[in-house]
């Protein structure tokens, strides 16, 4: 699939450079019809004309080349399994890194943290239902705030 990614890349670099197709293939030496179809994915690109693109586009060739960082689609495909009801599109996560690396990781890093706080407040919970000296010094704690609730109300009405 990073050959199907390949012209998605190419398409977003040209676009952030501000650069046109036809343009962009007069530099590179092919013509803006083939350039089309190389950013629509329907042909890929190697050699000589893999490294004029990375060139023009300020990029090493393998930035081009490579396939979208793994860690981060199996990150979010992990957040779409825990999210069934959103409905996402499971598989266009790899076009989703390739087109938008900024927001994908930006939603990784949140899934991950939405995670670590869920093992956090589970950790928590299981140790306050099975600690018996928190447990006795809640009891304690709420009693102490009843008692005071119920003095505070009961000079409120004497005054």
């Amino acid at each position: 699939m990073a050959r199907t990614l390949m012209g998605t890349r190419i398409r977003e670099r040209r676009r952030a450079k501000k650069l046109t197709q036809t343009a962009l293939a007069k530099t590179v030496g092919i013509s803006s019809s083939y350039l089309n179809l190389i950013e629509h994915n329907r042909r890929g690109i190697a050699g000589k004309i893999l490294i004029s693109l990375a060139r023009e586009l300020g990029l090493q060739p393998s930035d081009l080349s490579e396939g979208a960082d793994v860690a981060l689609i199996n990150t979010l495909a992990e957040a779409a399994k825990n999210n069934p009801k959103s409905g996402p599109e499971v598989d266009r996560i790899e076009e989703f890194v390739g087109r938008y690396p900024g927001w994908a990781k930006l939603i990784g890093t949140l899934s991950r943290i939405t995670r670590d706080q869920g093992e956090t407040l589970t950790a928590m919970t299981d140790q306050m239902a099975h600690d018996p000296f928190l447990s006795e010094t809640m009891h304690q704690i709420l009693s102490k705030i009843t008692s005071i609730r119920s003095t505070a109300s009961i000079l409120a009405t004497e005054t």
